[in-house]
């Protein structure tokens, strides 16, 4: 299992282990398919990464449709996307919010290899 409850947590690991962690900031290089881009947001939406603020993991073969498959999501708007620091923009091609269980709203960036989420307090 993965360190979890850490500020800052680098890896190299697949879904599974991706899904025990609990940290404020994640990096993922081992790079998920869409779908399971898609188990990762399903898990953060019903609960699960509660100290996660910010993530970015790497998407092989990216398809937005697919990584956002059943998942309520809405267009993000200029103005929020204006308060994030402009390395999170870098590069996205799709800026989506989604609402977790509790109310908490996420900015979700997907570019052409990458998915990058920044959790809104």
């Amino acid at each position: 299992m993965l360190s979890s409850h850490c500020q800052r947590l680098i890896v190299a690991a697949g879904l599974t282990d991706l899904l025990s962690v609990n940290c404020a900031h994640l990096t993922a290089f081992r790079n998920l398919c869409s779908k399971q881009a898609n188990i990762f947001l399903t898990h953060w939406i019903n609960g699960g990464f509660y100290a996660l603020e910010s993530a970015f993991v790497m998407i092989h073969r990216n398809r937005v449709d697919e990584i956002l498959k059943g998942i309520m999501h809405k267009d993000t708007c200029a103005d929020d996307l204006d308060n994030l620091p402009r390395i999170f923009l870098t590069g996205a091609h799709s800026a989506r919010n989604i609402y977790r269980c509790d109310g908490r709203r996420a900015i979700v960036l997907i570019g052409h290899m990458f998915l990058r989420m920044h959790v809104l307090k």
